[in-house]
């Protein structure tokens, strides 16, 4: 699975809907990319962060724009939680790698080294920053 995590202006979400949710990058959108970073995924990261229930992380990570999405037939666009939009950018550089190996511990990302996993994450962290300070929204993008 593909995954785009981006930042959007909200007056340009209706034309991004119209024209089908492309790929982030491609409309232009500030992004961070993975692959299997799936909704459950950042469910987890939401609980690791916020001490939320698995049941509130699970069903925020899965709002969406769209009336029941269907993967198979194209990319799914979810709301990032914004618990993560908060938090992550308030773990300092200290606690990032340990928040890194326990993420990847629980969401089966064992082959990424957790360097590489905390490196990701500190990407996250400046387009948050930079969304939150330019009024930008943030989305999850999903494609098989």
């Amino acid at each position: 699975m593909l995954t785009d995590i981006f930042a959007a202006a909200p007056d340009s979400l209706s034309a991004y809907r119209a024209a089908g949710f492309p790929a982030p990058t491609s409309y232009g959108y500030p992004t961070v990319s993975a692959r299997g970073v799936d909704p459950a995924a950042l469910a987890v990261m939401d609980m690791l962060l916020s001490g939320v229930s698995a049941d509130q992380a699970l069903a925020d990570a899965t709002r969406t724009p769209v009336d029941e999405p269907d993967l198979y037939t194209g990319p799914v666009v979810a709301v990032l939680s914004e618990r993560i939009v908060r938090l992550l950018p308030a773990v300092g550089e200290d606690r990032l790698a340990e928040l890194a190996a326990d993420w990847s511990a629980h969401v089966g990302l064992a082959s990424a080294p957790a360097t590489a996993v905390a490196t990701w994450l500190g990407e996250l962290r400046r387009l948050f920053r930079r969304a939150v300070a330019e009024r930008r929204l943030l989305f999850v993008w999903n494609c098989l």
